[in-house]
């Protein structure tokens, strides 16, 4: 499942926290209790651990990814994460104004 070109499609634990409201420990125990299969579903690259967005999907629900992807919470996932900073959360978001 973890192939070279896959990784579009693979999201951090981090990111699946920020999507789903739910506590980065909480999706470690489901991976120790063999709720979410390494190799399959899951790995580890390191300290990170990755999910594949169709076991995301299948695991946590469909609407709130949907939700994610098209109402800008990428960009504010991407601004919290300091993935950008200010001046590109701005021109993604030209409604968004900053005092």
């Amino acid at each position: 499942m973890f192939g070279i070109g896959s990784l579009k499609y693979l999201h951090t634990f981090a990111e699946v926290s920020f999507i789903y409201k739910i506590e980065q420990s909480t999706l470690r125990k489901k991976v120790a209790r063999g709720e979410l299969k390494i190799e399959d579903e899951v790995k580890k690259f390191g300290n990170t651990w990755v999910i594949t967005e169709k076991a995301m999907v299948e695991h946590f629900g469909v609407n709130q990814f949907a939700e994610y992807l098209t109402t800008g919470a990428v960009s504010e996932f991407q601004f919290a994460t300091g993935q950008i900073n200010y001046r590109q959360k701005f021109e993604a978001d030209e409604d968004t104004f900053f005092i």
